[in-house]
């Protein structure tokens, strides 16, 4: 069972993009708490939460196409 937490750096590189990337989400696009937590200085990804978001920017870019 995958864990529902990771850490941004390691979820950048799972994704296979920067962990530039990943922060300029957080701050344009994802909620914190919902999306992502911090905790002391460290931010971790919830994954299944990002993942449904990944996947409704997807769709949302297949709506533009029609």
């Amino acid at each position: 069972m995958e864990p529902k937490f990771i850490h941004r750096k390691k979820y950048a590189e799972k994704l296979g993009v920067t962990d530039r990337i990943i922060e300029g989400w957080m701050f344009e696009k994802w909620n914190k708490g919902q999306h992502y937590v911090v905790v002391g200085k460290q931010t971790l990804v919830n994954i299944p939460e990002v993942d449904k978001w990944l996947i409704s920017q997807q769709e949302l870019k297949q709506e533009e196409k029609l």
